[in-house]
């Protein structure tokens, strides 16, 4: 049974206003972790990747099961 879910989250911005991004794109998966501690590990390494879009952003968020 997971302890966590991994939540990814990529998106491109299409236009800037100010110092905001407003994403024309974004797309969300939520993966099964065994750990916390591993899913906050595995978000790292994702999140300091490299997105394939110039104006590309990625986030993470693990959400501990009770």
């Amino acid at each position: 049974m997971p302890q966590a879910y991994l939540v990814l989250i990529n998106g491109v911005f299409g236009q800037m206003v100010g110092q905001v991004g407003i994403s024309d794109s974004a797309s969300m998966v939520s993966i099964p972790m065994t750990t916390l501690n591993g899913c906050e590990e595995e978000g790292r390494k994702w999140k300091s990747g490299r997105s394939k879009f110039g104006r590309g952003f990625r986030q993470f968020d693990c959400i501990e099961v009770k």
